[in-house]
């Protein structure tokens, strides 16, 4: 149904978004206080102020964040499901019943979801390790 498909994405939008909008507003809100005087202080704006001093640093330190929630949104929900394909689980029963063989319907399930999370957790580490060199 697609009235139930769209319910279902809006609420995973702000569910995934009240998330990402608190890992933002923490990173900027974690920007030193002095940061912001310094620019106000050699006559920055507060647009220019964020945009060129708070924001930078902010991000470095959303990133990790970042990533690591969105490896955690994935492991909630396929990404299957989200572009508005059959749950990857969904399938596997449906195959699991069409063929009595739940090992290897589930199997081929987690290697799926292995192939896909593997690559985003090195990255995420990746960024990490790469974000704590250069401080």
């Amino acid at each position: 149904n697609i009235d139930n498909r769209f319910a279902a994405m809006l609420t995973l939008s702000l569910y995934v978004g009240a998330f990402y909008a608190e890992i933002f507003r923490g990173g900027i809100v974690s920007i030193d206080k002095g940061q912001r005087e310094a620019a106000a202080a050699i006559g920055m704006s507060p647009f220019q102020s964020m945009r060129c001093i708070i924001l930078p640093q902010a991000l470095k330190r959303v990133l990790p964040s970042f990533i690591n929630q969105s490896v955690i949104q994935f492991k909630n929900t396929s990404l299957v499901s989200v572009i508005s394909v059959a749950d990857l689980a969904y399938m596997a029963a449906v195959v699991n019943g069409q063929t009595y063989r739940p090992l290897e319907s589930y199997t081929v399930m987690a290697v799926l979801y292995i192939v896909v999370l593997l690559p985003l957790m090195q990255a995420a580490d990746w960024f990490e390790k790469r974000l704590r060199v250069s401080d």
